[in-house]
């Protein structure tokens, strides 16, 4: 995610300095970041909140629960983002 922002960042600002000067500063690879641009994100924006949310939940749980926890969490999580209409 953090690369992203990254390699999102030289997309917007690279009619203004090259792609090899941006990299530069924003270390990272320049042939990374010209993958990601001919690629494009590897998450959908769906995928990334999903994401955000399983991270946040692992956060607030003080990086206590295993998969099976963080499993049971999610799966909770799910029926109510559904009950509420969040998700289809």
């Amino acid at each position: 995610e953090r690369n992203e922002v990254r390699y999102d960042f030289i997309k917007s600002e690279s009619a203004n300095f090259t792609v090899v000067m941006l990299c530069r500063v924003m270390k990272v690879s320049g042939s990374a970041c010209y993958s990601w641009l001919r690629r494009g994100p590897r998450l959908d924006e769906c995928d990334l909140q999903l994401f955000r949310r399983v991270k946040a939940l692992f956060a607030r749980s003080r990086n206590g629960p295993g998969s099976r926890g963080m499993m049971k969490s999610c799966a909770k999580k799910v029926i109510e983002l559904v009950a509420t209409g969040y998700v289809n």
